[in-house]
């Protein structure tokens, strides 16, 4: 449990969320600008408990309500959208 509030780097809504060992992998997404690419990984301090941020790779462009899995120490996204309309 996060212990106190505890913020996203950045607004973002619709995103692909996709637990992984070491925590959450947040990826794309929207925001009030357009389709994010940024992607990065929420997880919890191992000493303070506090909810943390790492930076993970951008997507090569910005995508929204995308699937996504995890296996065999991979991240995996597929279809969602993006300003040119559904991605497939």
């Amino acid at each position: 449990m996060v212990p106190q509030r505890s913020l996203l780097p950045f607004a973002v809504a619709y995103g692909t969320s996709i637990r992984v060992l070491n925590g959450t992998a947040c990826i794309g997404g929207q925001t009030t600008t357009g389709f994010s690419e940024k992607c990065f990984l929420a997880k919890l301090s191992d000493q303070s408990g506090s909810l943390e941020f790492e930076s993970l790779p951008d997507l090569p462009y910005g995508l929204a309500n995308a699937a996504g899995a995890f296996a065999g120490n991979r991240l995996f996204v597929a279809g969602g959208e993006n300003e040119h309309g559904v991605v497939s």
